[in-house]
């Protein structure tokens, strides 16, 4: 994916640190587009519940472009985070 990117495109690698939101709302109130590339099952094993609630909460309009399992996408759809199951004892 990163290999389509605009060549201009600036990339910041963020990884897991949790420093994400206030980074993307700070470059998004700049007026910047920001793209956040999760791997995996980003609802469930990702940040993007938490990501798309600090953007929302900002005023920043956000898309949420769906790439993978599908069984996970209505939730990505919908911009909720998943909640985890309860693990029985």
């Amino acid at each position: 994916m990163l290999d389509l990117a605009r060549r201009d495109a600036k990339r910041v690698p963020v990884g897991r640190c949790g420093d994400s939101n206030p980074l993307m709302v700070k470059l998004a109130r700049r007026g910047r587009q920001v793209v956040r590339l999760l791997a995996g099952d980003a609802d469930i094993l990702g940040r993007a519940g938490a990501e798309v609630a600090a953007l929302q909460a900002a005023g920043i309009p956000v898309s949420v472009v769906l790439g993978g399992t599908p069984s996970v996408g209505g939730t990505a759809a919908t911009s909720l985070p998943q909640i985890p199951a309860r693990r029985s004892a």
